[in-house]
């Protein structure tokens, strides 16, 4: 297998997304973070940290996991 470099931010990302099991907006994720992590976090820097998770995934699996669904935000699709 190969490993991936994640930060702790794309792992709660993955972790939150994984457990919802359904589409979870950009506000509920954010607000999950922003209480893990203690640090206020833009729906900007939501979106660039989402994108650049889906390229270190697409790089080493050659898939695209995280899916968005426009005006309700992201989920996982395997």
């Amino acid at each position: 297998g190969c490993k991936i470099l994640l930060t702790k931010l794309d792992i709660y990302t993955l972790e939150y997304l994984l457990k919802k099991n359904s589409v979870c907006s950009k506000e509920e994720l954010i607000f999950h973070l922003t209480r893990i992590t203690k640090k206020q976090i833009s729906i900007a820097y939501l979106t660039v940290s989402i994108s650049r998770l889906r390229k270190k995934i697409f790089k080493h699996t050659g898939v695209n996991i995280i899916k968005n669904r426009s005006g309700f935000g992201y989920y996982i699709s395997v």
